[in-house]
């Protein structure tokens, strides 16, 4: 880092922090503990740290300038660690701009729970993270690539096959997304009803509206962006449904809650429809890699035609298509780390908070990373201290995941209410809801789930038959750390899913099922793998491939044209939209 710059960002952190020492005198403490210059105890030794903090600025600001030897060889030792050969220009960036994003949010904070003398504090650390993030990025510009170029670079590296099936499935997914535009924006056919559907939609429309709508106080304008008090689900969904009615806040202002069936139509197909086709297109790239136009083209429509699918796609607001996309991100991201422990790994990190946030279900993934990190150990990819610390360090990115994007967590009274709200819907998911009284649908066994599974997703027999297909694949093929965290995944919800959860509404199951759907597609492949004694050959062959390509085809055809058949005829699907 240059001179220059270093000189400039410390004389803005010793002005920015007397500013911040200044104003934080100006908030005085209460009379009776009140003791030097209005101020308690505790809080004049926070100050004294504060002037600690400026003080050692202003000795390495000094430094900068007489002793510009030593200075120079402690550049060269800085500038080593952040570009090196292990660089961590990147790592130091990041925790920056989170500093930044945090201190911006305590400073919020202080409107609503934080104390109102942390206010200068916050601010003065928001400037210094943002500051710190910005002299690096100029200081080090010739070590990023722009964007634009390694977009370029990563679409160049795959083939022409993989370009064509990235573009027609893109266009699927098109059409897909603007079938179901006239079956969200137009209301019921019934004049008893209204354009909501449900008891789901009247509970989270309102919460939207609140938080983009100004309170008498600037206090109650923050806390209502902020915080959501009333909706179970962590404030990143509120957040996204917030961000896709602003479009309608800005046009209609004030009175934009009003235009019900609009909000309701963005928010169907910008919450549901759009996180549902994503979720199928990586779903279907970690299945076939997009290296066959048939296989993933084939793959692509018969996820978006599952009935289930299909009747969550219509006239519905729930979290589930948010979190089923989050999910197979998790998958996909821990399958591109492949056991190196690095960035992939703190992005399914991410994800997987991020499901937990919003909906508990990232907690879930608690088996499949114990087995990943497990098995880069046998591997030898790392050793048990850094397992260790791997593990660690995926946990301490979950919890500052968590805090950054759910900052209502950090309110004492909103986390009260939060673990209250859980509590009850828990109670009555594993229970069953007491206004229906003793019923067979809360029987907590297979066999009843079984029946739900049928009615919305697939037969058993295939249901059977993706269970061993995703067995094998964890031991043959390319595909086997896919299929062992996908297998991890499903066995943790199952065993809750039949043990714990009584209440069996349709979209439950989707996190179990369709992460699940696609795995017949991988026994082909493991053919090829097998190896043994001499009769074991006769896997090897072309033929033998073909023989099972062809059976897979004949099994999936036919729970696909149950599928269409289900979305056509069943009353609970396409019956429900008339």
């Amino acid at each position: 880092m240059k001179f220059d710059i270093k000189k400039t960002f410390l004389i803005l952190f010793i002005l920015e922090g007397l500013g911040a020492i200044s104003y934080y005198f100006s908030f005085h403490a209460e009379s009776g503990s009140a003791r030097l210059f209005h101020q308690s105890t505790p809080r004049l030794l926070l100050a004294a740290l504060l002037f600690l903090v400026i003080l050692l600025a202003c000795t390495a600001l000094i430094s900068l300038f007489t002793r510009r030897e030593s200075a120079q060889n402690l550049a060269d030792h800085f500038d080593r660690v952040l570009v090196g050969e292990t660089s961590k220009l990147h790592l130091v960036q990041l925790i920056l701009f989170c500093i930044f994003i945090a201190a911006v949010e305590g400073f919020f904070l202080t409107f609503i729970s934080f104390p109102p003398f942390m206010r200068p504090i916050t601010l003065w650390l928001a400037a210094a993270g943002l500051q710190g993030w910005l002299f690096l990025r100029i200081s080090y510009k010739e070590q990023y690539t722009p964007w634009r170029s390694s977009i370029q670079a990563k679409w160049r590296s795959y083939s022409p096959t993989q370009h064509r099936v990235f573009l027609v499935l893109s266009i699927i997914g098109l059409v897909y997304f603007c079938v179901f535009i006239p079956l969200n924006s137009l209301g019921w056919n019934d004049p008893n009803r209204d354009f909501m559907s449900g008891v789901d939609e009247g509970i989270q429309y309102p919460i939207a509206v609140q938080t983009l709508t100004a309170g008498g106080t600037f206090a109650s304008t923050v806390y209502h962006v902020m915080v959501n008090e009333s909706d179970v689900y962590g404030h990143p969904y509120v957040a996204l449904e917030s961000l896709i009615l602003l479009p309608s806040r800005l046009i209609y202002g004030p009175a934009f809650g009003d235009h019900l069936q609009l909000n309701l139509f963005l928010l169907r197909q910008f919450i549901n429809v759009l996180p549902m086709i994503l979720a199928m297109f990586f779903l279907v790239y970690l299945f076939t890699r997009f290296r066959s136009m048939w296989k993933s083209t084939a793959l692509f429509v018969f996820l978006l035609t599952i009935p289930g699918v299909v009747k969550f796609n219509i006239r519905f607001l729930h979290p589930d298509s948010l979190i089923l996309l989050l999910i197979v991100l998790t998958i996909f991201f821990l399958q591109r780390d492949r056991f190196r422990f690095k960035k992939n790994f703190y992005l399914a990190a991410i994800t997987c908070s991020l499901a937990a946030v919003i909906k508990l279900w990232g907690f879930f993934f608690f088996l499949a990373i114990l087995v990943y990190l497990l098995y880069g150990l046998i591997r030898k990819s790392l050793t048990f201290k850094q397992m260790a610390l791997a593990g660690s360090g995926f946990i301490l990115v979950m919890v500052v995941t968590g805090l950054l994007t759910d900052p209502g967590l950090l309110v004492p009274t909103v986390f009260k209410e939060l673990i209250a709200g859980l509590t009850g819907q828990i109670s009555n998911r594993t229970v069953g809801y007491s206004d229906l009284g003793a019923n067979a649908v809360y029987n907590k066994d297979f066999a009843t789930w079984m029946t739900f599974f049928q009615t919305y997703y697939l037969r058993d027999f295939y249901f059977y038959l993706s269970a061993a297909c995703l067995a094998l694949a964890c031991f043959w093929g390319e595909n086997k750390l896919h299929a062992l965290m996908t297998l991890m995944w499903c066995l943790v919800v199952l065993i809750f899913m039949v043990n714990f959860l009584a209440a069996k509404s349709y979209w439950y199951m989707m996190e179990l099922l369709i992460p699940l759907y696609p795995a017949p597609f991988l026994l082909p492949a493991l053919a090829a793998e097998i190896k043994g004694p001499a009769w074991t050959k006769v896997f090897n062959q072309p033929r033998s491939s073909r023989i099972l390509w062809g059976g897979v085809i004949l099994l999936c055809g036919s729970q696909f044209v149950i599928n269409l058949v289900t979305i056509v005829t069943s009353p609970l699907i396409l019956g429900y939209a008339r």
